[in-house]
């Protein structure tokens, strides 16, 4: 299995300030972007397959919005994440017995060194891009499953969480290490978290009035419904 190709940028020049990054190799990137002279941002997705077509616009707007709304846009956002995470992760408790008795391994997510980069860097550190000749069999060929007994003196404090059970391995979710104690976000808290997490960044954006506005909705809106049919008006 091939790793997924990516590719993010970073320009830091004043008042010139953007964000690009790309996935997979279908000639499409995303960019969010300071527009000096508007005090906005802009977000937009533009697709390099068309751009020398004539009458084809090769930009797709999401949105324009002035910098005051989008700062507080992301301060709401934050607030918002701090709750949910509260309420599915830091709630949620888990001692090594019960993992033991539950018959499950960890994975360890920090501190890693494999023998290839998953990414290269270039642009002294301002270019971030996938090393296309890294493969995840790789990484599966590298780690270790661990015994929850080992995770005392390992130095990481995130866990990918395996079950294993009647000769098949199942993903269960992840261990955070906080203070010293193990809190537990299992599949079903993953999904309720990035539902709730759609639905508020809908409902926030909602409350503003920015350029595309309705243009975007539309498309979360559609997102949304599909993913979660519970939700369909």
């Amino acid at each position: 299995m091939e790793f997924p190709n990516f590719f993010f940028y970073t320009q830091p020049n004043e008042n010139r300030e953007k964000y690009t990054f790309s996935i997979g190799e279908n000639g499409i990137h995303y960019t969010l972007m300071y527009v000096a002279h508007k005090k906005a941002f802009d977000f937009h997705k533009k697709d390099d397959n068309v751009k020398d077509i004539v009458n084809i616009n090769p930009y797709e707007p999401f949105f324009e919005m002035s910098s005051f709304k989008f700062f507080r846009f992301l301060r709401k956002n934050a607030m918002v994440q701090e709750y949910l995470l509260k309420e599915f992760v830091v709630k949620n408790k888990i001692n090594l017995g019960k993992l033991k008795k539950n018959n499950c391994w960890l994975l360890q997510l920090e501190n890693i060194n494999f023998s290839q980069e998953v990414y290269k860097t270039e642009r002294k550190g301002r270019v971030l891009k996938s090393n296309k000749n890294f493969k995840f069999d790789n990484i599966i060929s590298e780690m270790d499953f661990l015994h929850p007994d080992e995770i005392k003196n390992i130095n990481c404090n995130v866990f990918s969480v395996v079950k294993y059970k009647n000769g098949i391995t199942t993903f269960e979710g992840f261990i955070y290490r906080i203070n010293g104690k193990l809190y537990f976000w299992n599949k079903k808290n993953i999904n309720q978290l990035m539902k709730l997490t759609i639905v508020s960044n809908y409902n926030l954006l909602s409350q503003i009035n920015f350029i595309n506005k309705e243009e975007l909705l539309q498309k979360l809106y559609k997102i949304i419904t599909r993913k979660y049919k519970s939700l369909r008006k």
